[in-house]
């Protein structure tokens, strides 16, 4: 029987400097059938002299990443190994490949629905309606489950706690909503938490800065979680030039920066009718 899913720093402390296995020469190939009078669409993976590597038929199906390939029979997500045997059982509700999002290359982020009839539904790009955690290889979890895990960007990946943590009923979830009680922090790409869930909101700007709302005031931490701009303010936007990019009304994460010029953003922080000014690294201009 395999081992359940558990909380494990050790097993994170061991593969931070683990090698990652080498990918198998087998690839994904589609196939389409017409059983019933119904089109039946199926995955299945061969070598390539054409030599199946099973005998699986799967609903879906994604290349070897390493030593794990993601695929699904029925319902849930497991992950086989180069011989094509399941190596971490079918039990999630959504998957990604090792290394997807920015993660480690030994890492996956995967979901639980909150509730059945969310399972066939649920994807790996909504969040609010259900719990997400990062696995090794082993299938084992090297973090906390949270509600939402976004995608790694300047080493950093914004994380929000789950409810369960506020002892809040996950009846009532929605995708793509989280309740106000639930804490933004940041983690690695490691999957190690580097700034703690204490943050009403997080919006990360850069390598250097992110934005973040405390107890209800807006101020800026940099990369390690350090103040560097006070939590005082009570509004704040962010912009370049004149054009507004983002405001502190919107859902936290990291926001769209194609539209930025170099040099060119600011940001503004209200406190009551007073504005203060700061460049993008935090830095105090008027």
């Amino acid at each position: 029987m395999k081992k359940p899913l558990l909380f494990s720093v050790a097993a994170l402390l061991l593969l931070t400097g683990a090698a990652a296995p080498e990918s198998p020469d087998y690839t994904v190939s589609m196939h389409r059938e017409v059983i019933d009078d119904y089109p039946y669409t199926f995955y299945t993976f061969a070598d390539t002299a054409g030599n199946l590597l099973n005998d699986v038929r799967y609903a879906e199906a994604y290349p070897f990443s390493g030593d794990r390939a993601l695929v699904r029979e029925t319902k849930k997500y497991g992950y086989i190994d180069p011989t094509g045997e399941l190596a971490i059982p079918y039990q999630f509700d959504a998957a990604l490949s090792f290394g997807d999002q920015g993660f480690d290359k030994d890492l996956a982020v995967v979901r639980f629905a909150f509730r059945d009839e969310l399972r066939e539904f649920i994807t790996p790009w909504t969040y609010g309606d259900s719990e997400m955690v990062l696995i090794n290889r082993r299938g084992e979890a090297v973090t906390p489950r949270y509600e939402v895990i976004r995608p790694v960007k300047y080493e950093l990946a914004v994380v929000v706690e789950t409810r369960r943590n506020h002892g809040l009923p996950v009846g009532v979830a929605e995708p793509n909503k989280v309740p106000d009680a639930c804490k933004w922090g940041c983690i690695d790409k490691y999957g190690r938490e580097v700034i703690p869930c204490v943050y009403d909101r997080i919006f990360g700007l850069n390598e250097a800065l992110l934005l973040a709302q405390k107890d209800g005031k807006w101020g800026a931490v940099d990369a390690r979680g350090k103040e560097v701009i006070p939590f005082i303010h009570d509004f704040c936007r962010y912009r370049s030039g004149r054009r507004q990019v983002f405001s502190s009304d919107w859902d936290g994460g990291w926001p769209n920066m194609s539209r930025v010029t170099l040099g060119k953003g600011r940001i503004d922080m209200y406190d009551g009718d007073r504005k203060t000014v700061y460049d993008e690294f935090g830095r105090k201009l008027k």
